[in-house]
């Protein structure tokens, strides 16, 4: 028998992941953390697209291969994101990549501080996805 989790939207995937997080004893949150890296990377490249659609030269193929740090950067030069997202998405894009390339001991992933911590974490990723999907 195999369990099953119906997931419909990037943001349902993510809401579910923590949900499993933040009950300590199925799953911690670097899975919520990396995924949400990757999706904010996703929609921040599309809305990209959507600005440089209007432009005379073409980028297609030039920003699919931008890391989630340099969509940041892009979107708030660009004026498309504000500080706070700039600020959220960095500090996502900082964690996963302590999770990622992992230079000694990391922080504990689950229990009551985690859940603060990350449960944040996602729900910040979580609303500007919501953005960067608008």
């Amino acid at each position: 028998m195999v369990d099953a989790i119906l997931v419909y939207s990037p943001e349902k995937e993510l809401e579910v992941l923590a949900e499993l997080a933040s009950k300590g004893n199925l799953v911690d949150w670097k899975p919520a953390i990396i995924l949400a890296a990757a999706y904010l990377e996703k929609f921040g490249i599309y809305k990209l697209k959507r600005y440089f659609e209007e432009k005379k030269i073409q980028l297609s193929g030039k920003l699919e291969n931008l890391s989630l740090n340099e969509v940041a950067v892009f979107l708030y030069g660009l004026g498309l994101i504000d500080e706070k997202f700039f600020t959220w998405m960095t500090q996502i894009w900082n964690e996963r990549n302590n999770i990622v390339h992992q230079k000694g001991a990391l922080p504990a992933y689950v229990g009551e501080e985690a859940n603060k911590k990350y449960g944040k974490m996602i729900s910040n990723a979580l609303e500007i996805i919501k953005f960067l999907k608008s």
